[in-house]
């Protein structure tokens, strides 16, 4: 089997030209070693062209380097010998990768890059997302002025005095200072439970309902009974003969 070069022109030719166009008069792959030896340059040598193009596959045994773009056909792939299309390019731009090895690991998956990795829009995921780093922070907003981070065997923490917020701004949870949580709501905070245990004070600034009644409590404390005038209006009134000081709530009138 031989192997002929041809100039722009359709010229034979053996010298180190712009433009080289090989063909085969058989089949076979072109090996650095046959297009060295047809230029007349040596196997050792390494003949340097603009241009080269080939009819049939070209084989080379070491690296190549080029010092311009490498254009594959729209849909066309980027493989490896064991996957020889391990990369598509869609006719516009879209790029795939066609493994599909699950991740269980920042080293192991269908795509692993070394690095960080910035995305511009958009990003959507077909199943789990993992932060797998103790203290890992999630961020949000251009300037990260809001974020979660890992407590190792806590959990999550919202920095500063930031809300956790439902519907709109008006209801949320919030850590209002570093001793205080607080709970807001628009109209009212439902808690639903077969009990409700309270540890500590509370402090009631408005009407208690109880059992659909709502009463009003008295602005200051005295001795004496807690009353109601039937309308759910609380008031103390004296303490009645053979009943101690204390709270006694008599309501009903």
């Amino acid at each position: 089997m031989a192997w002929k070069f041809y100039d722009a022109n359709g010229v034979e030719s053996i010298a180190q030209i712009g433009t080289v166009a090989i063909t085969a008069g058989g089949t076979g792959a072109i090996t650095a070693a046959l297009a060295a030896t047809a230029l007349g340059v040596g196997a050792t040598s390494t003949p340097t062209f603009a241009t080269i193009t080939a009819t049939g596959a070209y084989t080379g045994g070491g690296l190549m380097t080029t010092g311009g773009n490498i254009v594959i056909p729209n849909a066309g792939n980027i493989g490896s010998v064991g996957d020889t299309n391990a990369i598509t390019i869609s006719s516009g731009g879209v790029i795939a990768v066609t493994a599909t090895t699950a991740s269980s690991s920042a080293t192991t998956g269908a795509f692993t890059v070394a690095g960080g990795a910035g995305i511009v829009a958009d990003l959507s995921v077909g199943d789990d997302v993992r932060l797998i780093s103790d203290s890992a922070v999630l961020s949000f907003g251009a300037d990260s002025d809001t974020t979660l981070t890992h407590t190792d065997g806590v959990g999550l923490g919202l920095n500063g005095t930031n809300k956790i917020t439902f519907n709109d701004v008006s209801q949320f949870i919030q850590g209002s200072s570093a001793t205080v949580l607080s709970l807001g709501a628009t109209a009212e905070i439902d808690l639903t439970a077969t009990l409700i245990d309270i540890n500590g004070n509370a402090d009631i600034s408005g009407t208690t309902t109880l059992n659909g009644i709502a009463y009003t409590w008295p602005g200051s404390d005295t001795a004496g009974s807690l009353r109601s005038d039937g309308s759910g209006a609380l008031t103390w009134t004296a303490v009645s003969a053979g009943v101690g000081l204390g709270m006694v709530i008599a309501l009903g009138g």
